[in-house]
């Protein structure tokens, strides 16, 4: 049974750190014993627990991030970490967990990537570069590569990193093939009444001459569903900017 906030408190003599600590605590303690729905549920609500009553409890917010949207918990890890994020506003971690959990859960790069940008700004001069070239291979696979090329020249003027300029500069020129190859791809569909089978088949559409190379090396493929894309990632592992 999670207690009320304020009989937490009031346990903890007043203290909201140590009230917050100890349903820290509980959570921790929890996480080695749940074997069902109900267990995950009593999970999650120490950790809401945890974070109302201070927002910037660490342990906390790494606990959301480790089970909850794992757990198909996304709507409320997000909302722990906004609050996590905005009693933390030097970590870059909370608004990274935030963009990862659009990015892999609820497949929005675009939106991932934007908040991937606070993260950056949080974040030490190497690390932030490394975050924004993140961001904008997320961009990448966004449903609109023309929004995401806004976004990546954005990136770019906006950077004072040389290479991480180059690094978006490639990446813009990828996102120009992608809209190329989505023009070509919706010309064909138009004249000939189903998907291209194959990118060659797109040649002649669209004043398309050729195929364009992805400068990222990552390569264009056609889905299951016709549409042109950027080949995604593997997401077999998850990486983080630490690895």
């Amino acid at each position: 049974m999670v207690p009320p906030a304020p009989v937490a408190l009031a346990l903890a003599f007043g203290d909201r750190y140590l009230a917050s600590d100890l349903a820290a605590l509980r959570a921790l303690v929890a996480a080695s014993n749940m074997e069902g729905d109900a267990e995950e549920a009593l999970f999650a609500s120490m950790l809401e627990l945890a974070l109302t009553l201070n927002p910037a409890q660490e342990d906390s917010y790494y606990l959301t991030e480790a089970y909850l949207p794992w757990q198909g918990r996304v709507s409320q890890a997000q909302e722990l970490l906004v609050s996590a994020s905005r009693a933390r506003p030097w970590d870059w971690l909370p608004p990274f967990f935030q963009a990862f959990n659009l990015y892999y859960f609820r497949n929005q790069p675009i939106a991932g990537a934007q908040i991937l940008q606070e993260a950056a700004d949080r974040s030490p001069p190497k690390k932030a570069i490394g975050l924004r070239a993140i961001a904008g291979r997320w961009s990448a696979l966004g449903k609109d590569p023309e929004e995401a090329l806004r976004l990546v020249e954005s990136m770019a003027q906006g950077s004072s990193s040389g290479p991480l300029r180059r690094n978006l500069g490639i990446r813009a020129k990828q996102l120009r093939g992608l809209i190329q190859l989505r023009k070509a791809a919706d010309a064909f569909r138009k004249e000939v009444g189903h998907p291209p089978p194959d990118l060659e088949a797109l040649v002649g559409y669209a004043n398309l001459t050729e195929v364009p190379e992805d400068p990222m090396g990552e390569g264009f493929i056609i889905d299951k569903s016709g549409r042109v894309r950027v080949q995604p990632p593997n997401l077999d592992r998850v990486r983080t900017p630490e690895e």
